[in-house]
Parts: structure tokens; C-alpha cells; sequence
């Protein structure tokens, strides 16, 4: 089958496995009384600009209630790219040779929508993805926002002693130096990354799926839920965008 892709059409991929290993289940605990995945899912299929929305899984329960929120699970992901060790480029490979083989008309951009960042607003996506459309060379856009601390005030320890991030020796006692001598550096948060279908389609079998002109999509700090600290904080904080869409919930 010949694809092609069709200028301005979006889909979504959300990456939901079902085994997580700092908090159990994590994908599937509630929070404020919805899955977390869903929240992703939620945010989605509530955006008009979103034709398809997509989830990858390996587990069966998250896949009925996706499904039954609006979203596409036509396949399970395998168990052998749903390991702890697995990265993006598994679970997005899986996919793009999918729709590649089962849809003649593929999106010129696909939304990344990681189920451990929650809160999101739909306006916020789009002008992610109307910055990418105005940015020709990118290969692909993907939220941050501006780190604590520069890496050259952090640590790693060889043979017992501090060494710094590059792992050599710390030298002229840069980490006592302040930050704003330093140049700012950026934290991914997984709010909104989008992906260029002709990109991937290009790439893959070199493994590239964001390439070396990915454009910067500046946000706030976001929460990031990587711990049960991260969730009790997510449980108890109050965010616009959380009330937003469990609004879009309670309408379902």
C-alpha cells in the first residue's frame, strides 16, 4: 500500500503500558478518581484539531477504557517492548509500521501525549502544533521548561569521589559558582511533543524519530509524576487544566 500523508491531518499516540516500577500500576491509579492515562486520552479526543486518537498498550484493561472514552487500541503492544528498559522509539516504531500498513492516508504530525504529565490544556497544544507548522525545518517540536539548576552544579560519583556530569574531575570549583553565571538549561516535561510523520517515514530504520532540529515549545514547570510523591502532590494540587478535564469526563 502506498501512503500518503495529508497536509494538516493530526493523530495521537498515547504510551500507556500496563506494568510501571515506582508505582504500581501507575497508568491505571486513580487520580481525583479518574485513571491516569485517561486523563491523556481525555485531553485528545476532546480536541477538535485531533482526528484519531491512538494508545499503545500491552494491558487489556487500559485498553476497554480508552476505548470506551473515545480513543483507538487495534492492537496490544508486545511484552517485549513494554519493558521497563524499553524507550520511545520501540513503542513508536510499533506503531508508525502499523498505520502504514493499515491506513492509505497517514497525519502530517503526530501528538506524543505521555500519560505521566496529566494536566494539559487543549489551547496549549495548539499552539504547540501551529508553532511547528510555522517552523519548516524542525523535525519535530517538544515541551520544557527552564531547569533548577544548570548541570554544572550537579554530580556524579566515580571511584568514590564527585566527578562532574561528564564524568571527569571537578575542576576550578565550578559548582560553588552561582547559576546565573551559568546558561540555562532545559527539562523535557512531556506536556506536548509532536512528531513529522514524513520525518519518521524518512528515519526510522536509523532510529531517529525527533532528529537534530527539534524546536523548543517553552512551558511553565509541570507536573511529572515519576513517584508517590509526585502523585500525592498531583492529587492535592489545584490546576485549571485538571478541572478542565475531568469536566470532559464527567460529560462522558
Amino acid at each position: 500500500m502506498k501512503n500518503k500523508i495529508v497536509k494538516n491531518l493530526v493523530w495521537s499516540i498515547i504510551p500507556a503500558k500496563g506494568k510501571s516500577f515506582r508505582i504500581k500500576n501507575k497508568n491505571l491509579k486513580k487520580l481525583s478518581n479518574i485513571e491516569l492515562f485517561l486523563y491523556s486520552v481525555l485531553v485528545s479526543t476532546n480536541n477538535k484539531k485531533i482526528s484519531k486518537t491512538f494508545v499503545s498498550t500491552d494491558n487489556k484493561k487500559i485498553a476497554k477504557i480508552s476505548e470506551k472514552y473515545g480513543a483507538l487500541v487495534p492492537f496490544l503492544r508486545p511484552k517485549k517492548i513494554s519493558l521497563k528498559t524499553s524507550g520511545d522509539y520501540e513503542y513508536i516504531s510499533h506503531f508508525l509500521k502499523f498505520i502504514q500498513k493499515e491506513f492509505e492516508k497517514l497525519p502530517e504530525f503526530i501528538i506524543q501525549l505521555r500519560p505521566t504529565t496529566p494536566f494539559r490544556s487543549i489551547l496549549d497544544i495548539n499552539k504547540a502544533l501551529k508553532f511547528l507548522k510555522l517552523n519548516k525545518k524542525s523535525t519535530s517540536l517538544r515541551s520544557s521548561h527552564k531547569a533548577d539548576h544548570p548541570p554544572e552544579k550537579q554530580f556524579r560519583i566515580r571511584n568514590n569521589f564527585y566527578c562532574d556530569v561528564n564524568m571527569k574531575k571537578n575542576e576550578h570549583d565550578l559548582f560553588n559558582k552561582p547559576s546565573q553565571l551559568f546558561r540555562a538549561t532545559y527539562e523535557p516535561n512531556g506536556y506536548v511533543d509532536i512528531l513529522k510523520t514524513n520525518f519518521l517515514l524518512q528515519n526510522i530504520n536509523k532510529k531517529l524519530i525527533y532528529g537534530h532540529r527539534i524546536l523548543p515549545f517553552l512551558t511553565p514547570k509541570k507536573i511529572d509524576i515519576d513517584t508517590e510523591e509526585d502523585f500525592t502532590y498531583a492529587e492535592n494540587v489545584n490546576d485549571s487544566n485538571k478541572d478542565t478535564i475531568k469536566k470532559y469526563y464527567i460529560k462522558k
